[in-house]
């Protein structure tokens, strides 16, 4: 099926297999509308395709009106499945309690609430590790007990109309946290901090790692960083734009993506929090908003 978008006025692009949206002066661009094509990273290589490569017009002011509520349509898909991943934990962490749940337990009970709120299901497992686990950062929930003391952390993901929400959160199990763990705790979330407010249009991709990961250098955590900062979200939970160190790529209002850095400290534990982050006009905007404050769970 065939479908075309004209934009007049300032630039909103969306990457992440959004609607292909260019708004700096008129121009046109007939883009099929196949699975994988329906991407604004595909028009970002398509406005620098040699001329004459794609049709160009002086459209008509009815043109704009069925883009921009596409463009709307999409960004409120990865919001509402930012607030199923949200409610989803949250149903699970209200039924934990001390000495109970293995990882794969609560693995199981995570993915039954994510399906339970929504109506999609993704071949991607929720990570749940705990204690000395969640110092692999891509790791997978295994039979280990949780026990008091332990950090638990989550990473899982959802769809809503095919647009994926990327969210992790660490939390300490049945225990207040010692004076380690706060302290790790604290470096990540001020470079979660750091990296969202980072994030503007014009800023490039690197820029953002940069401040994140900055934050963590100067708490001694720099090599316990060991993944880049973000990644885009779309149709895939995992595409362009990279927030990465060398890439230069330009960030434009209406991208979405992740911020998540973490610190993994191997024999003792990881921290993660992570956020999905849309650009706006002046800056960005959360779609992701639950506490970031290291929360106790599972007391007795």
């Amino acid at each position: 099926m065939g479908g075309s978008f004209a934009f007049s006025g300032k630039q909103i692009r969306s990457v992440s297999h959004t609607s292909a949206i260019s708004v700096a002066g008129w121009r046109y661009c007939s883009i099929f509308m196949m699975a994988g094509m329906n991407s604004a990273a595909t028009v970002i290589r398509m406005q620098t395709a040699p001329p004459n490569t794609y049709q160009t017009r002086t459209p008509s002011q009815s043109d704009t009106g069925p883009a921009i509520s596409r463009l709307r349509s999409i960004i409120a898909s990865h919001s509402k499945a930012a607030r199923i991943c949200e409610a989803a934990l949250e149903d699970v962490l209200s039924t934990l309690s001390a000495g109970e749940a293995k990882e794969r337990q609560i693995c199981n009970r995570l993915a039954s609430a994510v399906l339970n709120l929504g109506d999609e299901v993704t071949s991607i497992e929720p990570l749940v590790l705990s204690g000395p686990n969640s110092a692999s950062p891509h790791g997978r929930a295994g039979e280990r007990q949780v026990r008091t003391g332990d950090i638990l952390l989550f990473d899982f993901v959802t769809t809503v109309n095919g647009y994926y929400a990327d969210f992790s959160r660490t939390f300490v199990f049945s225990k207040k946290p010692d004076k380690r763990l706060h302290a790790v705790y604290s470096a990540v979330k001020a470079a979660n901090e750091a990296g969202r407010a980072a994030v503007r249009p014009g800023v490039t991709c690197q820029d953002v790692d940069r401040a994140a990961r900055q934050v963590l250098v100067d708490a001694g955590l720099g090599p316990n960083f060991i993944h880049r900062t973000g990644h885009g979200l779309g149709l895939d939970v995992h595409e362009e734009p990279w927030i990465v160190e060398g890439n230069e790529m330009r960030l434009e209002e209406g991208m979405v993506f992740t911020i998540e850095p973490g610190a993994y400290l191997d024999g003792w534990g990881g921290v993660r929090i992570e956020d999905d982050i849309v650009v706006t006009k002046d800056d960005c905007e959360s779609l992701t908003t639950f506490s970031r404050e290291l929360r106790v769970i599972g007391e007795a």
